[in-house]
């Protein structure tokens, strides 16, 4: 049986985290953008990220922050956090199962 089911992405605190991190567009994805199916107690969450250009740290230490940020945020470890840059990237299978799931959730 298929149930519907929300998540609440606490939007203000993540825009915080956001700000901080220097994320351009962040978007959540899957399960938890869907709202079916999902147990937030089982399921993980996914983002799609964009980082500002001429960033401060380097890449890979925003995107570290980031995930540990937002894991102590939600008290659980997410899933991914994917570049948006990759998308090309993604097979056409993932493209349109995001494209059809993508929410908005911060964008600088």
């Amino acid at each position: 049986m298929v149930t519907k089911s929300s998540f609440d992405v606490r939007a203000d605190e993540v825009a915080v985290i956001c700000r901080d991190v220097g994320v351009k567009r962040l978007e959540l994805v899957g399960r938890a953008a869907e709202g079916i199916d999902f147990d937030p107690t089982f399921n993980l969450i996914h983002f799609h990220v964009e980082f500002l250009p001429g960033s401060e740290r380097p890449l890979m230490g925003e995107y570290s922050e980031l995930m540990e940020r937002l894991a102590e945020l939600y008290g659980r470890c997410v899933g991914d956090v994917l570049l948006i840059d990759d998308e090309e990237t993604w097979s056409a299978e993932y493209r349109d199962w995001i494209n059809a799931t993508r929410t908005l959730v911060y964008e600088a």
